[in-house]
């Protein structure tokens, strides 16, 4: 017993004749986009990609400024430890001393 309601096999069409397909994936990590979706965006609104990369830069200026700033603020509090430290041990040795 056949069964004519049988599918096609995935590589054939209804006619018999073989499909073929192919698939690619592009994939980019960072903050920037692709180079070919920068040109992309030129082609709808021109000046685009300057504008997408300027931005970029100015975030990454903010972010090294936050940064160091934040690096500062830990030195100044290390150096705030160490001399409230120093007091401390001072004051109580001159107050044991007596």
């Amino acid at each position: 017993m056949t069964n004519k309601n049988k599918p096609a096999p995935r590589n054939q069409n209804s006619t018999g004749n073989r499909v073929a397909s192919r698939t690619s994936l592009s994939i980019t990590t960072g903050p920037l986009p692709h180079p070919e979706i920068l040109s992309r965006y030129n082609s709808v609104v021109p000046g685009a990609a300057e504008r997408i990369i300027v931005q970029f830069e100015k975030q990454s200026m903010h972010r090294m400024e936050l940064e160091k700033k934040v690096v500062n603020s830990d030195i100044n509090k290390s150096y705030f430890g160490i001399i409230s430290a120093l007091i401390i041990s001072l004051s109580f040795g001159f107050l044991g001393f007596k």
